[in-house]
C-alpha cells in the first residue's frame, strides 16, 4: 500500500493531472497527501520527500489552505536557502502570488539579485551574470505577466527566442495552441521539440499531432496539460480545471 499510494502522489505530481482535478477529488487527493506524509516522512528518500512535498504545496494553495502552504513552504526554507536556490525562489513566488501577481512579481525580482551574485564561475575569470540567466524565474515571470491566452502566447514567443532550446516551453506554446484550435501552430512547436529531443514523441507530442485530425471528428476536443504553475481556486471557480502555466513546473520545485 505504501509504494501504490507514493507512486500515485509522484505520478500525479509529474503530469500535473492534480491541477486538473474536480474540487471533490482534489480534496481527496489533499487528505491522503497530507496524511501519507504525515505517517511516511522516515520511509521517504530525500528527493522522494521533498517531491511529495511540494505536491503537497500546491494542493495546499489549489484548496486555499494557506496557512498549511507556509508550513510546508517553510519547510523547504529550513533545508534550503533562498539565496543560493533559485527553485525556492520560484515556489515561494506562488505563496507571494496570494497577494497579488504584481507583489510576486516584484519579489521576484529582488529574490533574483542576489540568485545572480551568487552563481559560481567555472573558471578563475569572473563572469558577469545577467537575470535571463536565471531560467526557472523568467519562466515564472512570463507567467505572471501575461492575463490572457494571446499575451501569454507573446510572452512565451519571446521568452523563446532567448532560449530555443528549452523544449518544455516549446510543448507549452503547443499547448496554447491547441486551446485555441491553431494546430498548424502547434504541430509547428512539436516538430521543433521532436528535432531537438526525438524520444520526446512518445512522451509528449503524438497528442499534439494527432490533435488535428480529432478535431475534425470531434472540433471541441481540446488538449490540455498543466505545466508547473497553478490558479488558486475560490468559490465557484473551483469547479474549472486549473490550468497551469509556464512550463516551469511541470512540477515547478526542488526536482527540477
Amino acid at each position: 500500500m505504501f509504494e501504490q499510494v507514493k507512486e500515485r502522489l509522484l505520478l500525479l505530481f509529474r503530469t500535473g493531472k492534480y491541477a486538473q482535478l474536480a474540487p471533490a477529488e482534489l480534496e481527496n487527493v489533499y487528505q491522503v497527501s497530507k496524511t501519507f506524509l504525515r505517517l511516511n516522512e522516515s520511509k521517504l528518500a530525500p528527493l522522494e520527500y521533498y517531491t511529495l512535498l511540494e505536491l503537497h504545496y500546491f494542493l495546499c494553495l489549489l484548496t486555499t489552505r494557506d496557512t498549511e502552504a507556509k508550513t510546508a513552504l517553510d519547510r523547504f526554507s529550513d533545508k534550503f536557502e533562498a539565496k543560493n536556490s533559485e527553485k525556492l525562489v520560484v515556489l515561494k513566488s506562488y505563496y507571494v502570488e496570494i497577494l497579488g501577481k504584481k507583489d510576486a512579481l516584484e519579489y521576484l525580482e529582488a529574490a533574483a539579485v542576489p540568485l545572480i551574485q551568487a552563481r559560481p564561475s567555472l573558471t578563475a575569470e569572473p563572469v558577469q551574470h545577467h537575470q535571463k540567466d536565471l531560467r526557472q524565474v523568467e519562466k515564472r515571470k512570463v507567467a505572471l505577466k501575461s492575463d490572457s491566452p494571446a499575451s501569454y502566447i507573446k510572452n512565451l514567443l519571446e521568452y523563446i527566442s532567448d532560449t530555443p532550446l528549452d523544449y518544455e516551453s516549446w510543448m507549452e506554446l503547443a499547448e496554447q495552441y491547441v486551446a485555441l484550435g491553431e494546430y498548424e501552430k502547434a504541430y509547428d512547436c512539436v516538430q521543433e521539440v521532436l528535432v531537438g529531443v526525438p524520444a520526446a514523441g512518445a512522451a509528449a507530442g503524438d497528442e499534439v499531432i494527432y490533435a488535428r485530425d480529432r478535431a475534425l471528428r470531434a472540433p471541441h476536443a481540446q488538449l490540455v496539460r498543466s505545466a508547473g504553475h497553478c490558479e488558486r481556486l475560490e468559490g465557484q471557480e473551483a469547479g474549472d480545471s486549473c490550468q497551469k502555466q509556464a512550463g516551469a513546473n511541470r512540477g515547478g520545485g526542488p526536482h527540477k
